[in-house]
């Protein structure tokens, strides 16, 4: 959905092969709520909560042969790694 000529709602993409690349939702143009992205074989590349578009709260990343990758695992807030 487009409001006022920005993203608002579920928004879900594809790669060019039909699988999920990711899945989340917008507000005001702005990526906000839970987000899940994923690697262009299927695997889960990362998980966690935007707020007003930046990462926040906890947050796992993933390789793609599926073992966290720790530089994006961990407590975001405002976008930064507190923890």
């Amino acid at each position: 959905t487009i409001k006022e000529g920005k993203w608002d709602g579920p928004h879900v993409s594809y790669y060019d092969n039909g699988k999920l690349l990711y899945k989340g939702t917008y507000k005001d143009g702005k990526r906000d709520g839970p987000w899940v992205t994923y690697w262009v074989n299927g695997q889960l590349l990362s998980k966690g909560t935007i707020k007003d578009g930046k990462w926040d709260g906890p947050w796992v990343g993933f390789n793609e042969d599926g073992t966290v990758w720790l530089e994006y695992t961990g407590t975001f807030k405002n976008g930064v790694r507190v923890k």
